[in-house]
């Protein structure tokens, strides 16, 4: 970045790409707007995306506006803009000065970028930046990815029906989510679109052979240990509590199996204690944040994501998409995935007697299981890739620039 662009940094300002920010080539310049670059669903969306349509007649760039994380290093590699901000850090001035930092910051960054649209991901972000994206003149795409933060304060969910008004479209992940919306939030029908989430086919290859096994799982399939996956942050909503009380259960029936854990978050400590507290640690695989996740899953014979919520997750999708069945719960959207007995197994939510029972069936009925993740499979080809997600996506960038 250039001094003059410096000069506009705020002292919070956290760092930013060495790509070349005021690329004149592409004629719509996107920027999508994140909580922080972290791993999470939203921010992988957002950065497929990036990485999807970062050609012409697009240009993508990322800010993070409460921190950066891991994911800076995949943008830097895929050559995509970024920002970080460092919100939550310490800071003499109160939150309403901070706020008016961040639209002051914005607002330079839009105009500085000639942005057209600023794709924003979730209503807590929306109500902060909005003010800043229609002072600029761009046009907005609010994103919502889960019912959670709606569902905290009702105060939230007025401002984010009025915020809608001046948005120029709002894109939801899944039906159930739209449902949602318009009953609960107030947003019209006719206003709201679904764009289903998509995995790139060619990174979650089945047969595919790129990585490097892990010598851990490795050792554990030479000992013939049934591995069971779980990919996701040991955040509340993914429920590794209840996982785990389904495992005691598993394990006082079979010692075959292991619980391999790719991931990490705020409750790995408390996880970690709830694990030597029911005795099975010894049957837990703690692989922590992994950068080849399709190498993992390859090595896994059954997948299992036992939230209590979601939205449309991208995890059970990639599951899929590399051929491994997958036990899930019937939260959000993962009904418009799995069709129980077709391409999946669903069980209800922060239930461990019939978790237990799903993974246990497994033992007995392989041959089913197998059917489930061929059919899985082709119902990612099908409906869920990322081609299919790029192509919508850039049809509504299209259609909101009038172009």
């Amino acid at each position: 970045m250039d001094h003059q662009q410096q000069s506009l940094r705020p002292p919070w300002y956290a760092s930013h790409s060495s790509a070349n920010m005021n690329r004149q080539c592409h004629s719509i310049k996107i920027l999508q707007v994140l909580y922080d670059l972290r791993y999470g669903g939203s921010e992988r969306l957002a950065s497929l995306i990036s990485y999807g349509l970062n050609s012409p007649p697009f240009t993508t760039m990322v800010l993070g506006v409460y921190g950066g994380g891991p994911l800076v290093h995949e943008l830097h590699a895929h050559n995509i803009p970024y920002f970080s901000l460092d919100l939550r850090g310490p800071s003499a001035k109160g939150n309403l000065a901070r706020k008016l930092d961040l639209n002051l910051f914005l607002y330079q960054l839009l105009k500085w970028n000639q942005i057209d649209i600023v794709q924003v991901h979730g209503a807590y972000l929306l109500a902060q930046v909005l003010l800043a994206a229609r002072m600029a003149g761009c046009k907005v795409i609010y994103t919502e990815h889960a019912k959670r933060s709606l569902q905290t304060t009702f105060r939230l969910r007025v401002l984010t029906r009025i915020a809608c008004l001046a948005c120029n479209h709002t894109v939801v992940v899944s039906e159930d989510l739209k449902n949602y919306m318009e009953s609960q939030v107030g947003i019209s029908s006719k206003d709201l679109r679904v764009i289903y989430n998509g995995v790139d086919l060619g990174k979650f290859d089945c047969e595919s052979e790129h990585g490097v096994e892990d010598v851990t799982l490795l050792r554990m399939k030479s000992q013939g240990l049934i591995l069971v996956g779980v990919v996701a942050r040991f955040t509340d909503a993914k429920d590794h509590h209840n996982l785990f009380h389904a495992w005691h259960l598993v394990v006082q029936r079979t010692k075959q199996l292991r619980l391999v854990l790719v991931g990490d978050g705020e409750l790995r400590e408390a996880l970690t204690r709830t694990a030597h507290e029911l005795d099975i640690a010894d049957s837990i695989c703690f692989l922590g944040h992994r950068e080849d996740v399709p190498s993992i899953i390859r090595s896994m014979d059954l997948m299992v994501l036992p939230s209590k919520r979601e939205g449309l997750p991208l995890t059970i999708l990639e599951c899929m998409a590399m051929n491994k069945p997958v036990i899930a719960t019937t939260v959000g959207g993962v009904s418009e995935i799995i069709k129980h007995g077709f391409n999946g197994y669903l069980i209800p939510p922060q239930d461990p007697v019939a978790l237990s029972c799903a993974i246990l069936e497994y033992m007995t009925k392989r041959d089913a299981f197998r059917e489930l993740a061929m059919n899985g499979r082709k119902t990612v080809q099908r409906a869920f890739s990322m081609e299919i997600t790029l192509d919508r996506y850039a049809m509504l960038y299209h259609e909101v620039c009038g172009r």
